[in-house]
């Protein structure tokens, strides 16, 4: 079977800067790359306008084919798979151009969009030219998830009785993933309420305590300070048993 050509845009964090080159442990999307069977590994190519940040992940992460602007990547390397790995500001325009491009599938950082509009708008841009996108909520591939998620779904708990958490780094950041739980614990969010904050008004920090409600459920998550400590946790409490994620 042919491997996969893959391109990164942007070489921050996310891409390649939380993990080291050796080791097991996986934090980036190159780190994943790099262990992947089905990914060619002279295929990888990445995209970062910033001179100085691409030459130390090609360096750090023995990459060849390096770009300053994604046109050149997408005319030059055609890749079947793009992870789009920038602040979120940037993912519409950057997606329209991948769409436009004849790639097929997108695994994009969370979160997808800073509006309503801009995600229906990415959405409709998929749909028109028959692209597959994944928003990386990774919790909700990981297999201890998917089995407390599976836990509640299928009713061992009994009927819920609480459901309280917690997150740092603002709703636009862990605030986002812990509401992609909910929604994968309990199903569609019928109403949500600010009931506090935000803690900070930094972008990307801002950090409301709210709550969500759902058909069987209502949801209590409290934002805390993320220069104190990074936390990210969920209480599930039923009339059976409990579940709780740290």
């Amino acid at each position: 079977m042919r491997k996969l050509n893959w391109a990164i845009i942007g070489a921050g964090q996310i891409a390649g800067g939380f993990d080291k080159p050796y080791g097991a442990q996986v934090l980036t999307h190159i780190k994943a790359l790099k262990k992947s069977t089905s990914v060619a590994m002279d295929s990888i190519s990445i995209v970062e306008p910033d001179n100085k940040r691409r030459k130390l992940f090609c360096e750090k992460w023995c990459i060849s084919k390096s770009y300053a602007d994604t046109d050149k990547l997408l005319e030059t390397e055609k890749p079947d798979i793009v992870s789009i790995c920038t602040p979120p500001v940037n993912h519409k325009a950057i997606i329209r151009k991948v769409c436009e491009s004849g790639v097929r599938v997108i695994l994009c950082e969370k979160p997808l969009a800073l509006s309503y509009n801009d995600a229906l708008s990415i959405i409709e841009l998929c749909r028109k030219n028959g692209v597959r996108m994944v928003v990386n909520y990774l919790r909700c591939f990981d297999p201890t998830h998917l089995r407390a998620i599976n836990l509640v779904k299928n009713g061992r708990l009994g009927k819920i009785q609480a459901v309280t958490g917690c997150y740092t780094k603002g709703l636009f950041n862990n605030g986002c993933h812990i509401i992609n739980l909910l929604r994968a614990f309990f199903g569609k969010i019928v109403d949500v309420k600010n009931i506090g904050g935000p803690l900070s008004k930094d972008f990307p920090y801002e950090s409301p305590d709210f709550m969500t409600k759902h058909s069987d459920a209502e949801c209590l998550m409290k934002a805390l300070d993320h220069r104190n400590y990074a936390v990210f946790e969920l209480d599930i409490i039923g009339q059976k048993g409990r579940i709780r994620l740290i």
